[in-house]
């Protein structure tokens, strides 16, 4: 029998999302003679219909092969190596000698399992950017997937992730994908459901923390910027090389340098940042960073950081959907899947990153943006996201068996992901 199998860190959060997404998935991939296999990379257990393997019992006695199946093996561990350690790390050793011993171990479950296809959670992580490399010189076929970039959404794709994915290199072609009235009427209503609901894609902490902050900060007659980091290390910037510059983020290396000069444009402009950094970053920042117009808000409810704000800033942060979602004036410095579509208000050069604020703070979004807006979310709903929300799933868009056939058409049938807007209900 055919199998996919799909490589995952099964915390407790993705498994409450997803796991009942996989197991309908596992049932109607069946009919069409593919097996699923998850390959779990935590040490959480789960109980499960899927064909779920736990990744540190691998069932062959040799671990050894898997670096001597890399050609120039060194070269990609530095950038996997540089990936999965944090600035302040004390024991980068012991963080060496792990992404090692994962990798033989990921290379002995592909020669146990031996799939026809392999689904990559979260591309820019070590081991995945190792194993990337790896299923690549051994001609498996292979691909990526992780939570989507609107609320209650999995995707599923060959190219990349955010700024990598077909949707953002694509941009004009994405944005020219036929919508129909229907469709524009299920993105109105997924757009009201997730406001009304306030969803996110990750967890939220208590509100009302900046109330006070933000009530001073008014009184001082001070224009409000939320400016949202994000996991650099895992956001395709960690190195930060040709790649970053040309698919993630042509003008900032990273969260932190942005910042740097956000809070000397504020210092110019009668402008306050609410600086909230990516939760996984709030042990990684910088000490010797200088900052006289920012205020760190690292356990901030989001939802207070948007609505109290004027507008919202992120290079590439996933929270520019959700600011977008809510109605507040959105700008990206670098790119994502929503860059290139008309909707939200985006910089084309370092020098011009002030102009640009100061425009969205007077004019916010014209109608045009806002019927881009619309049919954008129409179109991930149709040609790109599948939800895995029951709730979401009521109101429209594609499901599990939506995408055993998208996974049966392109990882053994041979269709292009080009072609991918073909397998829209």
């Amino acid at each position: 029998m055919k199998k996919i199998l799909i490589s995952l860190y099964l915390t407790e959060i993705k498994i409450a999302k997803c796991m009942s997404f996989f197991e309908k998935l596992y049932k109607n991939l069946l009919k069409q003679g593919i097996e699923l296999h998850l390959l779990n990379l935590t040490q959480t257990r789960s109980q499960s219909e899927c064909i779920t393997w736990d990744f540190q019992n691998p069932p062959l006695q040799s671990r050894g092969k898997g670096l001597a199946e890399i050609e120039d093996f060194d070269r990609y561990f530095a950038v996997a190596e540089k990936r999965d350690t944090p600035r302040e790390v004390r024991n980068p050793v012991e963080i060496s000698s792990r992404l090692r011993e994962n990798f033989q171990l990921f290379c002995a479950w592909i020669d146990h399992i031996q799939p026809g296809f392999v689904f990559l959670w979260h591309q820019f992580r070590g081991l995945h950017y190792l194993a990337a490399e790896m299923l690549s010189q051994k001609e498996i076929p292979f691909g990526f997937t992780h939570l989507g970039c609107l609320p209650e959404t999995i995707v599923f794709e060959t190219g990349g992730e955010m700024g990598e994915s077909w949707v953002a290199r694509e941009h004009q072609r994405f944005r020219s994908l036929p919508v129909n009235r229907e469709d524009m009427q299920r993105a109105q209503r997924y757009i009201e459901f997730v406001v009304k609901n306030r969803l996110d894609r990750k967890p939220l902490t208590k509100e009302g923390q900046v109330d006070h902050l933000v009530k001073q900060l008014r009184g001082l007659g001070k224009k409000i910027i939320f400016y949202a980091g994000q996991f650099d290390r895992y956001a395709g910037l960690v190195p930060y090389d040709r790649n970053s510059r040309k698919f993630h983020s042509p003008y900032y290396t990273g969260t932190f340098d942005a910042l740097l000069h956000l809070d000397q444009l504020a210092g110019q402009n009668n402008w306050t940042l609410l600086f909230k950094p990516h939760p996984n970053e709030t042990q990684d920042i910088p000490g010797d960073l200088e900052l006289r117009n920012t205020h760190f808000i690292p356990g901030a409810n989001v939802f207070d950081c948007i609505y109290r704000s004027d507008a919202v800033v992120t290079i590439l942060s996933s929270i520019s959907y959700l600011s977008r979602l809510h109605g507040r004036p959105t700008i990206m410095l670098g790119r994502n899947q929503i860059s290139g579509k008309g909707c939200v208000h985006e910089v084309t050069d370092r020098n011009n990153v002030e102009k640009v604020i100061t425009t969205t703070l007077e004019n916010g979004y014209s109608p045009g943006m806002e019927d881009a807006w619309q049919t954008h979310i129409a179109q991930l709903l149709k040609y790109y996201l599948y939800t895995y929300n029951k709730d979401v799933q009521s109101i429209g868009g594609r499901a599990e068996k939506e995408l055993a056939s998208y996974l049966s058409d392109i990882v053994f049938k041979g269709k292009n992901e080009k072609n991918n807007e073909n397998t829209a209900v």
